[in-house]
């Protein structure tokens, strides 16, 4: 049961990357429904060890939970403010969907923190990287066929593909400073493109703000280092 948790959980960062042309459009809503299926399953399996193997819970719950959890309560609070019906919370399926996934988002954070130790953390962030280089390749070729347009592929919307070009780019920094390989220089750079080929101006935003934290964290370190 354990195994099977583990593969499930590695499957995630590969979930996204077959589209059957078969799906129904939009198809990132069927693999919402697969990530949301998974994670259930997951959580179920952690359930079973937790109340029936004598598993013991770990006490880690870190700070990741708690901005989740910050977020569903103010996206709850605000969707009982809206105004009419139409507009609010019960107005349309995507507003619920996306109320919904941040819940399923917050179980796998936990799960994570639940099921792997930091080496595992490590392994898993790499796999998430081997799924970006697909993901770039794609809306690579898309752009050389459709010079000028937003790139879509893989995620069926250009924000999407932003956001994740934008996660990959903090992921594989933090993994060059962790281990020290050039090769993260690498998918830094593929992701920061992605995050560019997207066109997408939050998305760009948050990069950028991003981007000036690491660096200020950098020269301050650098700094401290001289001073010692």
């Amino acid at each position: 049961m354990k195994k099977l948790a583990r593969i499930l959980i590695y499957s995630i960062p590969f979930l996204f990357l077959y589209t059957p042309a078969w799906l129904p459009y939009p198809h990132v809503t069927f693999k919402a429904l697969a990530f949301r299926a998974i994670v259930f399953l997951v959580f179920l399996i952690y359930i079973i060890f937790l109340f029936f193997k004598n598993k013991e819970k770990t006490n880690n719950f870190p700070m990741i939970e708690f901005l989740f959890g910050g977020i569903l309560l103010a996206i709850g609070f605000s969707n009982f403010l809206n105004g009419p019906t139409p507009v609010s919370f019960f107005g349309t399926i995507v507003r619920m969907g996306g109320f919904i996934d941040t819940v399923f988002l917050l179980t796998y954070c936990y799960l994570l923190t639940q099921i792997f130790e930091w080496e595992n953390y490590i392994t898993y962030f790499k796999c998430w990287l081997l799924s970006s280089i697909y993901v770039f390749s794609f809306n690579l070729l898309y752009l050389l066929g459709h010079p000028g347009e937003r790139v879509a592929m893989i995620y069926g919307n250009p924000i999407h593909v932003g956001v994740f070009a934008m996660f990959m780019f903090f992921i594989s920094t933090f993994l060059y400073f962790e281990e020290k390989k050039k090769i993260y220089i690498m998918f830094m750079l593929i992701n920061s493109i992605l995050v560019f080929m997207t066109q997408t101006k939050s998305v760009m935003l948050g990069f950028l703000v991003g981007v000036i934290f690491i660096s200020i964290y950098v020269l301050n370190s650098a700094y401290n280092r001289l001073q010692i």
